[in-house]
């Protein structure tokens, strides 16, 4: 009985932990946020972590698609900001805009002042 207990206890504990730990760094906003409520950030400076997807093609190169899991915020950079390796896990500031583009249509995007290594 007291092992079951103990037992019991202990997943409960983790469970509370768990739920209290957000996967978004401190200072920065999650790219399903920033997608969900994009018009209230748009035009502001924004900080996103995510996994860098640099396979673009020729239509688009400097742009690269942030992605967390299952959601995913394009980025545009100069070519004077850092180009992040395939699948580097990065943090991205900039200025969250929206934009026509004749490959993608019309998206948000973050026009990136700087991309960091995490």
């Amino acid at each position: 009985m007291m092992k079951r207990t103990s037992a019991a206890v202990f997943l409960i504990s983790c469970l509370l932990f768990s739920f209290g730990c957000s996967s978004t760094p401190s200072g920065t906003i999650a790219i399903a946020d920033l997608q969900k409520d994009a018009a209230k950030h748009l035009g502001q400076n924004v900080v996103v972590v995510g996994t860098a997807d640099i396979r673009t093609g020729a239509l688009a190169p400097q742009m690269i698609k942030l992605y967390n899991k299952f959601d995913i915020i394009w980025v545009s950079r100069a070519e004077s900001v850092y180009s992040p390796d395939q699948g580097r896990q990065v943090r991205v500031t900039g200025v969250l805009q929206q934009k026509h583009f004749n490959v993608l249509g019309d998206i948000y995007y973050i026009e990136a002042a700087k991309i960091e290594v995490e």
